[in-house]
């Protein structure tokens, strides 16, 4: 993530492309594997995708934000920015305007 103070000094737009295996971090949340995806949504704010796993359901939430929450069998399991979890999600950034790579120190 970009902190405010950074971002200050850069004269274009940022984007942020966040990759998550989503079915691996269920596994890692639950200590229980085998979640298969039964439904996805797309929103104007978020994206959500509901997950299966024997008689479980996961319901993840990732907002455009860069926020994440994971409900399973309705308890919160995850409620928090996806940079919070540098071990489950790979940030690339980019230029908005160009679609060039930014390489962060």
């Amino acid at each position: 993530m970009i902190e405010p103070a950074s971002a200050a000094l850069l004269d274009f737009p940022v984007m942020c492309q966040a990759q998550v295996d989503l079915p691996a971090w269920l596994a890692r949340l639950t200590r229980q594997a085998g979640w298969k995806l039964s439904h996805e949504g797309d929103g104007e704010l978020c994206d959500s995708y509901v997950f299966r796993n024997r008689a479980s359901e996961a319901l993840v939430t990732l907002y455009h934000s860069g926020y994440a929450l994971i409900e399973v069998d309705g308890a919160v399991l995850y409620d928090d920015p996806l940079a919070a979890a540098p071990d489950v999600a790979v940030m690339q950034y980019f230029n908005a305007e160009s679609g060039a790579p930014l390489y962060l120190n």
